[in-house]
């Protein structure tokens, strides 16, 4: 089993080696402040979020279109190349080793219908 992280309504997952599956489709995501945002806080505006250098996002723009975001539901991929730290305002850092990981916002499944939706945070 993958080792696996959650943070409020942001679950990673790290996966063996994902440089096959960037492509074309697969670009990098722009920092904000300095910092890779996996995702926003839809109440308070805090975001889930690494300062470090050593780290990169990227989604799919080829799957899910040119604004492809964590935040829409679309999975992200994060490459990470020395041990870095995800902060949030609200929640303990979770310290993430090298490596790549799958970044996705969690769902939760909302009545006797079965529909998920994503966490909101």
């Amino acid at each position: 089993m993958n080792k696996q992280f959650r943070q409020g309504d942001v679950w990673i997952e790290r996966i063996a080696n994902a440089d096959d599956e960037i492509g074309t489709a697969m670009k990098p995501v722009n920092r904000e402040n300095g910092r890779v945002i996996l995702a926003h806080g839809e109440v308070t505006g805090h975001a889930h979020a690494i300062a470090s250098p050593k780290a990169a996002l990227f989604m799919d723009t080829g799957t899910y279109g040119a604004s492809a975001s964590i935040d829409a539901g679309a999975p992200g991929l994060l490459k990470v190349d020395e041990t870095v730290d995800l902060t949030h305002e609200e929640h303990d850092p979770i310290s993430l080793e090298p490596g790549q990981y799958i970044v996705r916002r969690q769902r939760e499944y909302e009545g006797s219908e079965h529909v998920a939706r994503i966490v909101a945070d």
